[in-house]
């Protein structure tokens, strides 16, 4: 298998994560003009005890998987890389067959008693097949991430999205005269469906890289070291993800009750907690696909930085990587902020998510650097940390949300406050740890303060032109079309300009840790 470097690997995963971003998101812009926001909001329950169900399942299991393949494959130990693939296929498969039969049992009790609503109930039963294809697919994908070879799981990925489109269609269209927990149920099972295929797609590659290597050279641990090598890993993403995921979960129930108690009748309070969990939240998060991608690939880049001892690998990945982070996000939150009755009109042909998205939008470079953090905490195995810093922002969530939820005159928009508290706090609490873990040095002037300026160039050269565009074109849609194109490539065009001014001479990744701060233009 011929092994990419970080940059092709970044541009293979970006790119194929645009597309199925893409795809992912024309799926919920169909499932809402199909359910409306009513059923969108039914579906955002029932994501989260997906995700649940998911974490205690596989959690974890890619990042693992990816961790020791790269360790496994610098050091060229093949046979115990591949015993590693087969152990974890087996032991993943069997475990989530259990949980299976355990969420089909529990599938009432989660419905009536903790999502109250008992539309929720054919939803939690539609994942259930879903859980094992996405185990053993976790675990493939691990190992192509790990061979640093990301162009199968990208590949699949798109098929994979397609799929799930095509099969929502149908199923939708076809239970609309049932009902809607009927058609939300087919939503869900659209998302089996395509796990599969992408499974399935998943092992036919990985047999064919298995048969190309021929002679295995190197030595492989027992089955039970091999099997704790893996946990060793998976276990504090998993709990990490349990947290996340149960925290979510509760407040996907306690969201409408408080808007209910803020005075919204029980419908109106499901459609508005539809709006921003399945329609705002997607516009915003959007753009944090290419974020992600990257992530992703840190994990078995600092891995096998680490196995190499090569200080200023690590370093130089943390410092480009929070760097293009930080401009990716302030470009999104420009934006949002500038242009969002016109997004969402644009996406979902709704005029109400306009405040909506411009709430969020303040808290969109923090969510989007701590996502950021994280991902490089997971590459320097401080698996632990995390855990505890996710217990401490879930908290905040579910304490923020509980208390500004409930005031009539700020109800739902504790969701935008939320946004900014919650993953402000883990930005401090990540990058602390980081800071003590590596000898990376962040410039203010390159990362923080020019980014922000960037953005507010774009804002006014959007707020210049935005008239000019809707008198020379009579569409709406397109005239926003270009606004969004015009403000991403001149944003851009800004970067290239007026980063030079920024720029510091100081060199922000050094392999040597300083005794003493140079300049108060680090952190």
């Amino acid at each position: 298998m011929k092994k990419l470097s970080f940059l092709q690997n970044a541009i293979v995963l970006v790119t194929s994560n645009l597309i199925t971003g893409a795809l992912g998101f024309l799926f919920s812009i169909i499932l809402s003009r199909e359910v409306g926001a009513h059923g969108v909001g039914l579906y955002s329950m029932v994501m989260p005890v997906y995700s649940f169900f998911i974490c205690i399942t596989c959690g974890g299991t890619t990042t693992a998987l990816s961790k020791i393949t790269a360790e496994k494959n610098s050091q060229h130990n093949y046979k115990e890389l591949y015993k590693t693939i087969t152990c974890a296929l087996a032991f993943f498969i069997f475990w989530t067959a259990f949980i299976s039969i355990l969420s089909v049992i529990s599938a009432p009790y989660i419905s009536t008693e903790i999502l109250k609503d008992t539309r929720t109930y054919l939803p939690i039963l539609s994942f259930v097949p879903a859980l094992i294809f996405l185990s053993a697919g976790s675990v493939l994908k691990g190992y192509f991430y790990g061979m640093q070879n990301s162009t199968f799981p990208a590949v699949i990925d798109i098929t994979e999205k397609c799929v799930r489109l095509v099969v929502l269609i149908a199923l939708v269209t076809r239970f609309k005269a049932l009902g809607l927990k009927y058609q939300i149920a087919g939503a869900v099972l659209a998302m089996s469906a395509g796990e599969l295929t992408s499974t399935a797609l998943l092992y036919g590659f990985y047999k064919k890289s298995y048969l190309n290597f021929g002679h295995l050279t190197g030595k492989p641990d027992n089955v039970p070291q091999i099997i704790a090598n893996i946990l060793s890993t998976s276990l504090p993403i998993c709990l990490n993800g349990l947290f996340s995921t149960a925290a979510g979960s509760f407040i996907a129930a306690m969201v409408p009750r408080r808007l209910y108690a803020a005075g919204f009748a029980a419908e109106t309070s499901l459609a508005l907690f539809g709006k921003v969990a399945g329609m705002g939240m997607n516009i915003v998060m959007f753009p944090s696909i290419a974020i992600g991608a990257i992530s992703t690939l840190l994990v078995p880049a600092i891995s096998e930085a680490s196995a190499s001892g090569s200080s200023f690998g690590i370093n130089k990945r943390i410092y480009s990587t929070i760097k293009i982070t930080t401009l990716i996000a302030a470009l999104s939150g420009g934006l949002f902020f500038e242009l969002p009755d016109e997004l969402g009109k644009l996406f979902y042909n709704r005029a109400d998510l306009g405040n909506i998205i411009f709430s969020l939008s303040f808290g969109v470079i923090f969510v989007y650097v701590e996502s950021t953090l994280c991902g490089i905490l997971n590459g320097l195995g401080k698996q632990k940390i995390l855990l505890k810093n996710t217990f401490i922002m879930s908290a905040i969530d579910i304490a923020v949300l509980y208390t500004f939820l409930g005031i009539p005159s700020i109800n739902i928009y504790g969701y935008a406050i939320d946004f900014v508290i919650s993953p402000l706090m883990g930005c401090i609490l990540n990058y602390s740890e980081i800071r003590r873990a590596t000898d990376v040095k962040i410039s203010i002037p390159e990362v923080v303060i020019c980014p922000i300026f960037l953005t507010g160039c774009n804002i006014i050269f959007l707020k210049t032109i935005r008239p000019i565009v809707f008198n020379i074109l009579k569409s709406q849609n397109a005239a926003i079309s270009v606004l969004l194109l015009t403000g991403i490539l001149s944003y851009w065009a800004f970067y290239l300009i007026l980063s030079p001014l920024f720029k510091h001479g100081y060199s922000s990744y050094d392999t040597k840790k300083p005794a003493k701060r140079k300049s108060n233009f680090f952190f």
